[in-house]
């Protein structure tokens, strides 16, 4: 199945992308709870700072991950199933 694949690449495009904002709110100079300045997704988050980046640095990876293990096991479970069902056994 093609899905897999695509979910595979769209894992590593929003892993890129959540560990590039990690870093961003990590060192790009944030006032931590200060909504002066501009405020950006990850101050809404995380409040901004080295902490709340990290943070989201670890749990967003981490939930994204087993996000799309989960997509995965139920394309499998489709497909297991399917095969019972033409064949009659696993």
């Amino acid at each position: 199945m093609i899905t897999l694949q695509i979910i595979q690449i769209v894992y590593i495009v929003v892993a890129i992308l959540i560990t590039i904002m990690a870093l961003a709110a990590m060192f790009g100079g944030g006032r931590g709870g200060d909504f002066s300045g501009p405020i950006g997704p990850m101050s809404m988050l995380t409040g901004g700072g080295f902490i709340g980046g990290l943070i989201f640095l670890v749990v967003g990876n981490v939930a994204w991950r087993m996000w799309c293990e989960l997509i995965i096991v139920f394309f499998r479970i489709n497909k297991t199933l399917n095969n019972i069902e033409i064949n009659g056994k696993i």
